[in-house]
């Protein structure tokens, strides 16, 4: 069993133990959360040596030990030597989050299948039981939301925060919420009918002003 939830990385220290394109989804992710990342690989995917060569992650050419460990606070163990794997996590103090690619086991936490649509996120996970599954689902769950969800969401807290600068009755904000829910609201996105949408949102607004 595991407790999920969404960690906020920015600034921290993480290290990928390997180079290849398990390593480069890893290292995806996590800059996309602004981390600073140190890889340790004799040898690296294009994509991480483009971004080391970019100055995105710190690599180190040569084969992770597990002293590496030390100062960082996300490992990610993705070597091909099953054997350095178990020793790199090994070596990680109890404070220390690591995932270690090809043994779910010895992690102490589980990377999910995501489809992240900008503040959107919507995760699927077995807990290391069925990785094809989880995948299976993040196909379709990538097709039932699509990219418009990023700037609908974006549209939704821009109503949220004024709803709470303008509306003080509970009831009257609950019932906001729910209205803007309606499958227009986000068909109106896909459309990119952006004038309609907002003039339709500025109505319910003004039926709920004091």
């Amino acid at each position: 069993m595991s407790y999920p939830i969404q960690l906020a990385i920015e600034g921290w220290d993480v290290l990928v133990a390997g180079g290849g394109t398990v390593a480069e989804r890893k290292i995806k992710h996590v800059l996309e959360e602004k981390a600073e990342v140190r890889v340790i690989a004799p040898c690296v995917t294009s994509q991480i040596d483009m971004w080391a060569e970019a100055g995105h992650v710190t690599w180190e050419k040569r084969e992770a030990r597990p002293e590496d460990v030390e100062g960082a606070r996300l490992i990610f163990v993705a070597t091909d030597q099953a054997e350095v794997n178990k020793k790199i996590a090994s070596a990680a103090a109890p404070f220390q989050l690591v995932n270690v690619a090809d043994n779910p086991a010895l992690s102490t936490f589980h990377v999910p299948a995501m489809v992240k649509r900008g503040d959107f996120t919507v995760t699927v996970s077995t807990n290391g039981a069925s990785p094809s599954l989880a995948k299976h689902t993040k196909r379709a769950l990538e097709e039932q939301f699509d990219d418009a969800y990023e700037d609908y969401v974006h549209f939704l807290a821009e109503c949220r925060e004024e709803i709470m600068r303008t509306v003080t009755d509970p009831v009257k904000r609950k019932n906001l919420f729910a209205q803007l829910l309606k499958p227009e609201f986000l068909e109106w996105t896909r459309q990119g009918a952006w004038e309609e949408r907002d003039e339709a949102f500025a109505q319910i607004l003004q039926t709920c002003s004091p």
